[in-house]
């Protein structure tokens, strides 16, 4: 029984210690590759229905070409985009003013809907896209599954 005790005792500090690596949205400690490495476990496990995205996030030039956004405009930033090129799907987390952030998703999505008219599915997902803000994030998801994402990024406060 007491054996029992000690290994509970020790699996229980040591899950939520796991957890706390992750950072919090809130604090503005997330930690963008260990979120998305979570993500994507969690996608490879199938807990999730979602494309596995590249564990780097964009560069500098490709964020302005695809947000029309420059980095020296956002506090931070990381969108980690799909591993296959061809769908849509993909995770864009910015910190800085609301209003230009605002305005580069909504240039962004209607890019990609006009790079997706010939699929349909892709369509669909673009259109479903969850727009939303953490604390001082501000957060696209594109892809299956972005509601069930949505929720775990908010547990993580």
């Amino acid at each position: 029984m007491k054996r029992g005790y000690i290994l509970f005792l020790i699996c229980t500090i040591f899950i939520g210690g796991c957890g706390s690596s992750l950072g919090s949205f809130q604090k503005g400690t997330i930690n963008y590759q260990k979120l998305i490495w979570e993500i994507n476990q969690m996608s490879y496990d199938g807990v999730w229905n979602m494309e596995l995205l590249q564990d780097e996030s964009i560069d500098e030039t490709m964020l302005a070409e695809q947000f029309f956004i420059r980095s020296d405009q956002l506090t931070s930033y990381a969108v980690f985009i799909p591993v296959v090129s061809m769908s849509p799907c993909e995770i864009a987390i910015f910190e800085g003013d609301a209003g230009l952030i605002e305005q580069a998703m909504t240039k962004h999505i209607e890019k990609r809907k006009q790079e997706a008219t010939i699929l349909a599915k892709y369509q669909e997902l673009i259109d479903q896209a969850l727009r939303f803000q953490i604390g001082d994030y501000h957060i696209l998801i594109i892809g299956n599954d972005a509601s069930k994402i949505k929720s775990y990024m908010e547990s993580l406060n």
